[in-house]
């Protein structure tokens, strides 16, 4: 079997730049040092920031030739020069190199940094010099490129860290070229890449998941195919300027997805499966990736084919979840997928807004052993129940999610008395099929293992019974109750349910009232550590008593439309384990004699006061006193021109992401902002730049290379602003308004960016306006 050679991490005090150097190669994890046979290099630095490559002297080996079956790449580094190698480099790394490699890249920097270190050497079991000239030039691949070199080539990328880019993409889509024309070459199997084999064999295990992206990447792009990843997800798209939905995207199923975006997409790929070859491929690259939920979404009658069609997609036997949404004018595609589409191993099913028939759901239900089942806006044909029976469904569910159906009182009964469900959620959207649930769950009388519970309900007024089956849920863990009313009897019931929950941690409720009664105790709980409070009367603030709560042991609180007293506010500052405050549309009272406050909440990484007047806490200091902010938003708050030099210096290397939206910005801002190093996301949308410019950043702005996402609309932007605006290396999505600039620069600026997606006002009637958009489009850049 393949298989790597695994490194060693060595603990080493001394700080001397050759042991630094070790510890970052401890990234080399490499599997079972097996291997009889190595090819041995020495590389040095010289003076035009490259890497030298020797071979040392040995005896050469045929690169095709396959010595034994382990891949293997070893480096270490020395402050010694030992010249044992030959007079001439067998290769020369450097930055005109196609492929950029993270290890070496980190080798000539820190020997720019004037260090002890001098050479290394790199042990390997294979004659690496090769592959490394293919990292150079991809034209350098040859016609035939066999199944050995391409494990040695994804060896030589893996262990070298090759940096993510278009570039590496390319390179696959070369090799993918080779495998998939390999049938009109009349040359043996040791000749030819087999990705068939590969993908199959015990070696695509070993290689990482970017180098297995990167293949399915290449497999895409090859068959010209659009598609983008989006946090492990794979979306395949007609247009690269698609829209879709990441709401589809569940995070309640314990796999990556696979969405296909509309059906013309569909159908493409169906021809590609066509091919047992290209079926094996994208099969194993799917299960390897653990892309096993599919989703089916926007599919329109007129475009679905008959019935009989093979539909490989669904014959591929890994998928593990399937996901409907958005079929609403033709029942008998959803039908044929119950039917015969769907793997009778499916372990979730999510059906949203189409139209099913009945009988048919209930057929298919009644035969499977679901995990988790999600039914949304499920319209029935016959204008019936959606599920009245599939009693033995209940034993096997764990996970139920049920939005705007009808479900009988019956099933809810025997749910309650029958199932071993963890996690309910339920949004009503008709008084019957509120009343059913609540009568079903009337009958609860025993203890359920159920953890968490979200309910929106349509109209309802706490009850009673409803509390009494909930002090039964032991187990609870997780309580959201949204949209019910509650009166002054009602809010003590709920109260003491909450405060029996033992288990509680994490609790979201709306309007809450919070009496001046003893009932206020019952909500002094030292196990909730997430509590969301929100009051969904925007005329009415509800005032949040400060002695309600024991805040020490709560780590996230979030409070919105609440008016927060003096009282409160020391309560929150002195709350040592919070790491997320979110305070949004909430006032603050007005101190009028302030005193220095008892500022324990130091932790705090995620500060989110959206439209709340936190200008009244200008005198107490507060971005000074946190030092561990990764996220923070300060928008809409009224704060003064200057406020952000109060930030933490402790931040410089911790904020990822900064919002200051409809704020007034100086210089002495933009000074505090540009010192932030790592900052990924910065929201100035709105904002007023007192004396100065966005481009006031200035060269010394430290975040050139990490910033992607920029949101400067409704902002008075200058073409000194579009110019400064270039020098973010790495920026993706971009936000701006273009009222008012020459457009004819603006497309100059913007077509050079290497952009995702582009945002800005519509500017009608103007040719130049339209000519660039014509240009966006062109270069792939979403536009909106």
């Amino acid at each position: 079997m393949n298989s790597f050679t695994v490194l060693k991490k060595k603990i080493i005090v001394r700080i001397q730049i050759f042991y630094i150097l070790f510890h970052i190669m401890n990234a080399f994890t490499l599997f079972k040092l097996v291997s009889s046979h190595r090819f041995n290099y020495t590389f040095r630095c010289n003076e035009k920031t490259e890497i030298l490559i020797y071979r040392e002297k040995q005896e050469e080996e045929m690169f095709d030739e396959v010595m034994n079956e382990e891949y293997e790449l070893l480096l270490s580094l020395s402050v010694d020069n030992e010249n044992i190698y030959d007079d001439e480099p067998i290769f020369a790394y450097g930055k005109e190199n196609n492929i950029q490699f993270d290890v070496l890249n980190n080798i000539l920097k820190e020997y720019t940094s004037k260090t002890n270190f001098k050479c290394g050497k790199i042990q390997c079991s294979y004659e690496l010099s090769y592959f490394l000239r293919l990292s150079r030039d991809i034209t350098e691949l040859p016609n035939y490129f066999n199944n050995y070199q391409l494990k040695c080539m994804l060896t030589t990328l893996k262990y070298l860290k090759a940096i993510e880019n278009k570039n590496i993409v390319k390179f696959f889509i070369a090799l993918v070229f080779n495998d998939c024309n390999c049938d009109n070459i009349n040359e043996s199997k040791k000749n030819s890449v087999d990705f068939e084999y590969i993908t199959w064999s015990d070696f695509i295990t070993k290689i990482d998941r970017n180098m297995k992206t990167n293949l399915l990447s290449g497999f895409m792009s090859y068959f010209m195919i659009e598609f983008v990843f989006n946090d492990g997800n794979l979306i395949l798209l007609e247009n690269t300027n698609d829209y879709y939905d990441i709401l589809l995207f569940d995070k309640n199923i314990p796999f990556k997805h696979l969405l296909i975006n509309k059906f013309k997409t569909f159908f493409a790929l169906e021809n590609i499966l066509k091919n047992p070859r290209y079926f094996s491929i994208f099969r194993v690259l799917l299960d390897e990736l653990n892309l096993k939920s599919l989703i089916i979404n926007n599919y329109q009658a007129s475009e679905i084919l008959d019935v009989r069609f093979p539909y490989y997609v669904f014959s591929m036997l890994i998928f593990k979840s399937m996901i409907v949404s958005n079929i609403t004018t033709s029942y008998i595609f959803v039908s044929y997928l119950l039917f015969a589409g769907i793997d009778e191993n499916i372990e979730f099913l999510s059906l949203k807004n189409i139209k099913v028939s009945t009988n048919d759901l209930n057929f298919f239900l009644k035969k499977q052993k679901l995990k988790g089942l999600v039914l949304d806006t499920v319209k029935s044909i016959e204008n019936s129940n959606i599920i009245d029976d599939c009693l033995k469904l209940i034993e096997t569910l764990e996970f139920v999610d049920f939005r705007n159906i009808d479900i009988n009182y019956n099933w809810w009964k025997c749910f309650f008395l029958t199932a071993n469900a963890t996690s309910i959620i339920l949004f009503f959207d008709t008084l019957t099929s509120q009343e059913n649930f609540l009568n079903g769950f009337g009958k609860l009388r025993k203890n359920m293992d159920l953890v968490r519970l979200k309910i929106m309900f349509f109209d309802f007024e706490i009850s009673e019974s409803f509390c009494y089956s909930l002090r039964l849920l032991n187990n609870l863990k997780n309580l959201k109750l949204f949209n019910y009313q509650i009166n002054k009897k009602s809010e003590i019931c709920l109260f003491k349910a909450i405060r029996s929950l033992k288990e509680l941690k994490k609790l979201a409720i709306q309007n809450p009232k919070f009496c001046k009664t003893p009932c206020n105790i019952f909500l002094k709980s030292k196990n909730i550590k997430v509590l969301c409070l929100e009051n969904i009367f925007s005329d009415d603030k509800t005032q949040l008593l400060a002695s309600i709560f024991s805040f020490t042991f709560i780590t996230k609180f979030f409070l919105t439309n609440i008016f927060i007293t003096h009282a409160l506010l020391v309560k929150i500052f002195k709350m040592k384990n919070l790491i997320q405050l979110s305070l949004k549309f909430c006032t603050i009272e007005s101190i009028i004699n302030p005193q220095p406050l008892d500022f324990s909440a130091r932790n705090i990484k995620s500060l989110n006061i959206y439209d709340t007047n936190w200008n009244n806490l200008q005198y107490f200091d507060i971005l000074g006193k946190l030092d561990n902010i990764e996220f923070l938003d300060i928008s809409l708050c009224g704060l003064s021109a200057s406020y952000l030099k109060n930030l933490s210096p402790g931040c410089n290397l911790k904020l990822k992401s900064v919002s200051c939206e409809s704020g007034i910005l100086d210089i002495d801002d933009l000074n505090i902002i540009g010192k932030l190093e790592i900052i990924e996301e910065l929201n100035l949308s709105n904002c007023v730049f007192h004396n100065s410019g966005f481009f006031k950043l200035g060269e010394n702005c430290k975040f050139f290379n990490s910033l992607k996402n920029l949101d400067l609309m409704f902002v008075d932007i200058s073409i000194e602003d579009l110019n400064f605006i270039r020098k973010f290396k790495n920026l993706k999505n971009l936000s701006l308004t273009l009222s008012g600039l020459n457009l004819l620069c603006v497309k100059k600026y913007i077509v050079s960016l290497h952009l995702n997606h582009f945002i800005t006002n519509n500017i009608p009637y103007d040719e130049n306006f339209k000519s660039l958009l014509e240009n966006l489009n062109e270069i792939n850049i979403n536009n909106g």
